[in-house]
């Protein structure tokens, strides 16, 4: 039963990820589940902000990702999000209107394939067009349903629950759901009352050492991942725990106990390198505090946090003109091209300045004016803060003064007219099969742009100098 201390606790929350991100409550509140709910797929701001479709004429449909990485076939979840400013908002139930409403969205897309402009905004189209472009590897369903409220009424839940039942009954195990109302996001995702937040390594049981490996299989994966990409130090340790135990009630109690753990990337395993902390120093002597390991910084202001990947992505897409590879294939900055990202040349000032271009091009994204002009926002902003860089450089001769925010919005929108060129052009030349993700994607995408602005792609460009 959910209650008003609950309430608070998650309201924080809510207004930390609202300061941190500069969104509305209601937005952040999506955000936050998106990220802890989808944990496993390490999921940053700029894919979350891409995944939101959140507006008018959504159809309920707050926010879609699509994970093509699935095991066994593509997964998609289709996100709705209610965020109650009332004092007693843990007392209310989820608005049965608002799951018919998303029910009759899915079954016009997901069962008849209905796409249709006159009452479905350019964002939700855009995605339902990249979900069906999917079609042919037969893609599963979670509609997923979250707010701090309590959880629906009985009535409400058996109707959508016999919606999914009869689906499956003719289409196999094709959709789910699942309910994250107040208490079970405070319990589960914010505060895990009895399951491990850290690592704890490998850990066994069985008869015998080699039978039975019940925790640890994430680490594993990316213990030989690393070995395999020869990021593994030859000095690296790892703790395993071993349980020997013939009670199987036991043996599922400590898996229980033991089983929501942090995964482990390649990022975490980079992050006590020297070059990371030399970075984490400078960045700390202006005022900034670089996380080489994902949230190490939670406590402190939220607008001088800087995350490591986040960082590198932008730091590619400004610094080598890649926005596509930063985008698509942000495990590989971490991994294969490391050394290239990261090394004894590498000026931490022109990753502090790539960031906060970054975060620059979010806030004007999230604009009213530009987000309802150009729909694919949210899909080039590596894209938007490269070419941005490459404007003012070739122009300027010097790296963008971020302090002048008329001099940056002119900027700002002469990419836009770029970037809604090759949009334009693609559309014609794709029809339905368009989707803004698969363009920014696609690394030609960068060059055309460049020749629509005119642009020559090589040129030298100044030094940031190690200092505020």
């Amino acid at each position: 039963m959910a209650n008003l201390l609950q309430q608070r606790a998650l309201d924080e929350v809510v207004r930390q990820y609202a300061g941190q991100y500069g969104l509305p409550d209601h937005k952040a509140l999506l955000f936050l589940v998106i990220e802890r709910y989808l944990s496993d797929l390490n999921l940053n701001s700029i894919d979350i902000e891409e995944s939101i479709v959140d507006g008018s004429d959504d159809c309920g449909i707050d926010a879609i990702v699509i994970d093509e990485e699935a095991e066994d076939r593509p997964h998609i979840y289709f996100f709705q999000s209610k965020y109650f400013k009332s004092e007693n908002a843990f007392e209310r139930q989820f608005e049965g209107t608002a799951i018919d409403k998303i029910q009759g969205a899915v079954n016009d897309f997901v069962l008849q394939g209905r796409i249709n402009k006159k009452y479905q905004n350019a964002r939700l189209v855009d995605k339902l067009h990249s979900v069906r472009n999917l079609g042919s590897r037969n893609p599963t369903f979670t509609i997923v349903l979250c707010s701090n409220s309590d959880e629906p009424s009985t009535a409400a839940k058996a109707k959508l629950d016999d919606f999914i039942r009869d689906t499956n009954r003719t289409a196999g195990d094709y959709i789910s759901v699942a309910y994250l109302h107040l208490d079970k996001i405070t319990r589960e995702l914010i505060a895990p009352q009895q399951k491990a937040r850290i690592n704890m390594g490998l850990q066994i049981s069985g008869r015998y050492l080699t039978e039975d490996t019940v925790n640890g299989q994430q680490t594993a994966r990316s213990l030989h991942k690393a070995s395999i990409s020869k990021a593994l130090k030859p000095d690296t340790k790892v703790l395993v725990r071993i349980v020997e135990t013939k009670d199987p009630e036991l043996l599922l109690q400590i898996i229980e106990a033991t089983n929501s753990q942090t995964r482990v990337t390649s990022r975490d395993l980079h992050s006590n390198d020297q070059i990371q902390k030399l970075i984490e120093q400078h960045f700390a002597s202006n005022g900034y505090f670089y996380e080489a390991r994902k949230n190490k910084y939670a406590g402190k202001e939220t607008s001088k946090r800087v995350d490591a990947e986040v960082a590198a992505q932008a730091f590619y897409a400004v610094f080598f003109k890649q926005p596509a590879v930063a985008k698509d294939k942000k495990k590989i900055l971490f991994g294969d091209e490391y050394d290239k990202l990261f090394n004894e040349q590498t000026n931490p000032m022109e990753i502090l300045y790539s960031f906060r271009l970054l975060r620059t091009v979010q806030r004007l994204n999230n604009q009213k004016e530009y987000a309802d002009g150009y729909t694919f926002l949210k899909d080039a902003t590596l894209h938007i803060l490269a070419l941005m860089d490459e404007v003012y450089v070739r122009q300027n001769g010097c790296p963008i003064d971020l302090e002048k925010p008329k001099e940056v919005d002119v900027i700002y929108r002469r990419v836009l007219e770029s970037l809604s060129e090759v949009v334009k052009q693609r559309i014609v030349d794709e029809g339905d099969k368009y989707e803004h993700r698969r363009t920014f994607k696609d690394p030609e995408t960068y060059g055309r742009a460049v020749e629509i602005l005119n642009l020559g792609l090589n040129f030298g460009r100044p030094k940031i100098q190690h200092s505020k």
